[in-house]
């Protein structure tokens, strides 16, 4: 080939090289300014279903914050873990120490042990928003948060019973909740109420050593999945492999003829009149639909809770005097007040919106008030078996339960507690607990 020709083949190619380079650099920059818009504002991008998605904390997968320990039955938090949780327009840092519970690192004070839920554990704030943390900072209390989401009794039970002996601590406040009976229901507990194998047919040691040794061997993140668009690409590759996954599942109940007559008249007079409430409410599936998991337990199911109460809560007393430790049941079976109000009235507009009709006022007033009652008589449920139980066993009750309705105590569209609700609690465990020095 003549020297010109090669020269000018020569050319093209670079000509090539560098468009084919200049726009891998392109691609390359625009994935790097996608990654960081994602991370900046990822709920304005994303929304908050995919947020969500991509965030959730509470599960067992690379992402999440849990890791199962079999033996007790029982979801354990990794310890020395920290991540970007997200929940109902919130975010915070999940951190945990060597135990996995959210502390500080070097958090060596044990002298009062929090077990709760959510409430406690600080779900949708910082660690430094905490009634832990306020109890530490500003009062200089010897706290040691212990509080997981999604706990109840029997995850307390269990927890004590694996760390009592290593922290020693003087006081544990266990914490009552108005969702806990309900939670305990869904553990499977209440089938062997009358005779829980937590208290002697488990070897805690050897449970011990197990959650140390999954400790070690926590499985990495795939690297990929470390960048916010690797793992929205997973999500998509996952929802090609499952297509119409969400449709299938559970058979809906059958909708009872009168309810689907009174829908479909409804729907055609596009209004709903106080009387017409009525009768949607005396549906009891219309009924349990308004209640969304705020309903009492069956008078069966209570009765077993009460067994299984009165079982685990006299044996946790008993073994925490053995350890010169003050058992102290926390009633935080909140009435809500204020944020319930408002939520069950924004519940009622979006049912509105969502079927296309106007209630009256009055008609309004009815449905939320409905499903305002059964969140108070749940909470008042489990306060009420928690009182019981500290009278027959001469366990220290401290009630909070009403002395949280302004709204300002939780965070909005969550109804988890806000900065100030932590705040207040913290002041209030404070005092009670200067009371007993």
């Amino acid at each position: 080939m003549p020297p010109a020709r090669v020269k000018v083949a020569s050319v093209r190619r670079k000509r090539v090289l560098y468009r084919i380079t200049a726009i891998l650099l392109a691609l390359i920059l625009a994935a790097v300014a996608a990654e960081l818009a994602l991370r900046a504002f990822p709920e304005a991008l994303l929304g908050e279903d995919l947020t969500a998605a991509l965030y959730d904390p509470y599960n067992e997968s690379p992402f999440g914050m849990y890791f199962r320990e079999p033996d007790a039955r029982l979801n354990l938090m990794w310890p020395s873990q920290e991540l970007k949780a997200y929940s109902h327009g919130y975010f915070w840092t999940h951190r945990t120490d060597a135990r996995g519970f959210r502390n500080p690192e070097d958090r060596q004070a044990t002298g009062i042990l929090l077990l709760g839920d959510s409430m406690i554990y600080g779900h949708g704030v910082e660690d430094d928003q905490t009634a832990a943390s306020f109890l530490h900072r500003d009062y200089g209390d010897p706290v040691y948060n212990m509080a997981r989401q999604g706990d109840c009794l029997y995850q307390h039970y269990r927890l004590l019973r694996l760390y009592l002996d290593e922290l020693k601590p003087r006081t544990v406040l266990l914490f009552a909740f108005s969702n806990d009976l309900t939670d305990l229901a869904t553990t499977g507990a209440l089938a062997y109420a009358d005779r829980p194998p937590e208290i002697e047919k488990y070897d805690y040691a050897a449970i011990r050593r197990s959650i140390a040794l999954k400790s070690k061997n926590r499985p990495g993140v795939p690297f990929t999945s470390r960048f916010v668009l690797g793992r929205l690409a997973a999500r998509g590759a996952a929802d090609v492999e499952r297509p119409g996954k969400g449709a299938k599942g559970k058979k809906r109940s059958p909708v009872p003829r009168a309810l689907r007559e009174l829908a479909m008249e409804l729907q055609e007079k596009k209004t709903v009149d106080l009387d017409q409430a009525k009768q949607l409410v005396s549906e009891p599936q219309f009924r349990k639909r308004l209640e969304r998991g705020w309903s009492m337990l069956e008078e069966a199911d209570l009765a077993r809770a009460a067994l299984y109460y009165a079982r685990i809560i006299p044996d946790l007393h008993r073994r925490c005097r053995e350890k010169g430790a003050e058992l102290v049941l926390v009633n935080l079976a909140l009435d809500q007040g204020e944020y319930w109000r408002a939520n069950v009235d924004e519940a009622v507009a979006a049912m509105e919106k969502r079927r296309g009709i106007a209630a009256t006022k009055e008609a309004r007033e009815y449905v939320a008030g409905v499903m305002y009652e059964a969140r108070v008589k749940m909470a008042a449920q489990a306060g009420s078996l928690i009182a019981e139980v500290a009278a027959d066993d001469g366990i220290e009750l401290l009630d909070l339960s009403a002395l949280f309705t302004d709204g300002d105590n939780f965070l909005e569209d969550d109804g988890h507690l806000s900065e100030t609700g932590h705040r207040r609690l913290a002041e209030k465990l404070h005092g009670f607990l200067s009371r007993k020095k």
